[in-house]
């Protein structure tokens, strides 16, 4: 539990420098290298499966592997060096805030193309056409729905799987692995319809515990943060299931609701225009101060996960 703290606090100081070699890179080379294998065959929906079970398997062998070496050793600190590197690479949230920056020092000086480059980047969207509106609206969605994926479901399970199996860091990887898997094959386009089915599929279920117990948690930060708490539960209550996802309409909704804006529209993705109902209601035009209100409540939730995970640790101690 010690390297989980120490994992989310490094993660909050320095997040990824983007010159380290990332291990979900690795991971995203696997998926890639086996695609190329598993896609000739006429079984896509069971190819794609394989290819599931493989990367989780890969993953598994390799973190329990190194872990175990390492409890062989007569001294602690190589095994909490690993532990707390895993960890820290496990969470995204120095990722989520680099978004942030990325994007919207650019838009603030009127360099819009450069905003739209940037956010190509982090978004499945086009964004060469997207209106300024359309940009500020990107990166909240973005922000707000990746604060399940990066932060609070890795948090989750790191906490779950230390708690039963003393395993957070094999279970932390797992979900980077089926995230990943899902992020590079998990859509719904010709190519992967089939072949991504079962990655898209258990990245829902993993994400479904994370996204309702993430939607309260991000409310709470908007409390903390002087937002309207009951407008932001009474959005989330109406609008969570107006997106195609089971679960990227709890954390959307509820930030739309806190931040009293409203956010989706119609985007082009991979040629294709693709309508996204609107959630939250728009009681004040969207503004670039709605991104960083939404970088604040980010913020705020992490500080309370940091403290659920010490107190973790305190109750771990003793």
């Amino acid at each position: 539990m010690m390297a989980l703290v120490i994992g989310i606090i490094l993660d909050m100081i320095i997040g990824d420098p983007e010159q380290w070699t990332h291990p979900v890179r690795w991971i995203g080379r696997l998926i890639q290298k086996l695609e190329k294998i598993l896609y000739r065959f006429r079984s896509r929906r069971i190819m794609g499966g394989v290819l599931v079970v493989a990367v989780l398997a890969f993953i598994a062998v390799i973190i329990v592997g190194i872990d175990y070496l390492l409890t062989k050793l007569t001294w602690t600190w190589p095994r909490l060096l690993f532990q707390s590197y895993g960890f820290f690479a496990g969470i995204a949230f120095g990722s989520l805030i680099r978004i942030v920056k990325k994007v919207m020092v650019p838009f603030a000086t009127g360099n819009m193309d450069l905003a739209r480059h940037e956010l190509s980047f982090f978004v499945s969207r086009e964004t060469k056409d997207l209106t300024e509106e359309q940009v500020l609206k990107t990166v909240i969605e973005t922000l707000a729905e990746n604060t399940v994926d990066g932060v609070i479901a890795p948090i989750f399970y790191a906490l779950l799987g230390e708690a039963i199996f003393g395993q957070g860091l094999l279970f932390i990887w797992l979900y980077k692995g089926v995230n990943t898997m899902d992020s590079m094959i998990g859509y719904k386009n010709m190519r992967y319809h089939d072949f991504g089915f079962c990655a898209a599929k258990l990245d829902d279920l993993v994400n479904y515990i994370p996204a309702r117990i993430g939607s309260v948690i991000i409310l709470g930060a908007g409390g903390v943060c002087g937002y309207d708490m009951l407008r932001g539960f009474r959005i989330m209550r109406r609008d969570h299931k107006k997106t195609d996802s089971p679960n990227a309409g709890y954390p959307e909704s509820v930030t739309a609701g806190l931040l009293g804006i409203q956010i989706g529209g119609t985007y082009t993705y991979f040629g294709k225009p693709v309508h996204k109902e609107p959630l939250g209601e728009a009681i004040e035009p969207i503004h670039m101060n709605h991104v960083y209100k939404t970088k604040k409540l980010i913020w705020t939730m992490q500080g309370c996960l940091l403290m659920i995970a010490i107190l973790a640790l305190m109750e771990a101690i003793l």
